[in-house]
């Protein structure tokens, strides 16, 4: 893999950074509408920071760049995720926070992924990732974002029913989970089927490894908040 123009670094670290601040915002406001103790903003920060570090740590150390270790070594970072994700999704506390959260802003959250398309096309343009994961080829995750702004402005609106924002995040979610096969079969793996260089590599080093275990679970769970929130709109 060529080295990541440090342009490119700053501009995925900055994107993480501002995700995650996000966050860290939505809880604390979510935090007052539901007179939850503060601390949980606290113990979401811990662990948000506890978690960067982690796999930044890991990736820094080449561990992931075993490429016929069975499973993908990737995998041992991405299953906590996965569960993270499901234990949030499951948890009435964290539900209550997420379902006290603003419809229009869950759904506005979403716009980030126009720039980490941009993002994604420059890495393509400077020959680190294949075309397939950009909006030239088999990515279409940049209409997610370019749609989520108009989809929020109805919300705060009150002109989006209940049937477009299920629709809206249906098919944002098989979009996202398209992206995610993609990327997973251009890696240099066993069952790689896109054989185009160069294979999907970045995501194995810091501080891309963020996208698979942080960018992309927090655009999930933002899909799942608002899928929870589209009962309180009319069909």
């Amino acid at each position: 893999m060529h080295p990541v123009p440090t342009l490119i670094n700053v501009e995925f670290i900055t994107l993480t950074a501002v995700l995650c601040v996000l966050l860290l915002s939505a809880v604390r406001s979510a935090l007052k509408k539901t007179n939850s103790s503060s601390r949980i903003v606290v113990y979401t920060a811990i662990g948000i920071i506890f978690w960067l570090f982690a796999t930044a740590s890991v990736a820094m150390t080449g561990f992931l760049w075993q490429f016929d270790a069975k499973p993908p070594r990737l995998v041992l970072l991405v299953v906590p995720t996965v569960v993270g994700l499901i234990i949030v999704a499951r948890s009435s506390r964290a539900g209550a926070l997420l379902d006290a959260l603003s419809p229009a802003w869950i759904v506005g959250f979403q716009a980030f992924r126009i720039v980490m398309e941009i993002i994604l096309w420059q890495l393509f343009l400077a020959n680190i990732i294949p075309v397939q994961m950009t909006f030239e080829g088999l990515n279409f995750d940049i209409l997610v974002g370019l749609t989520a702004l108009p989809i929020a402005w109805l919300l705060v609106k009150k002109r989006c029913s209940r049937n477009v924002l299920v629709t809206w995040n249906l098919v944002s979610m098989t979009i996202l989970l398209n992206i995610v096969v993609v990327s997973l079969l251009s890696s240099p793996v066993p069952f790689r089927v896109f054989m185009n260089e160069p294979a999907n590599t970045v995501i194995l080093s810091f501080p891309f490894v963020w996208l698979p275990t942080v960018v992309v679970p927090l655009a999930f769970l933002g899909h799942i908040a608002s899928l929870r929130q589209s009962g309180k709109l009319k069909k």
